[in-house]
């Protein structure tokens, strides 16, 4: 009894993780094609992110969310365009 309660969390963790890598690789290709097509339409790196994060709130996946808070630093002022990046 005292082994399933330890193996329990660490079981529902990696069926988590492994949804998550599952949704992640099916949409990082349109990901990385919405960037492209943004980019070469003339938008820079960060309105093109900015593009795919409001299109994605619609389905509410997951790149959006990770990129969303890439995105929160560079509305400050106080920070750079480098540094909220890298953050």
């Amino acid at each position: 009894m005292a082994a399933a309660g330890w193996y329990a969390p660490v079981y529902y963790v990696e069926l988590k993780r492994r949804s998550r890598m599952d949704r992640i690789d099916k949409q990082l290709p349109d990901m990385i094609d919405l960037l492209v097509v943004t980019i070469e339409a003339g938008l820079g790196i960060l309105a093109s992110m900015r593009v795919f994060d409001r299109f994605d709130k619609k389905t509410s996946t997951v790149p959006s969310s990770g990129l969303r808070r890439r995105l929160k630093p560079t509305k400050c002022r106080s920070s750079g365009r480098a540094t909220a990046l890298l953050a």
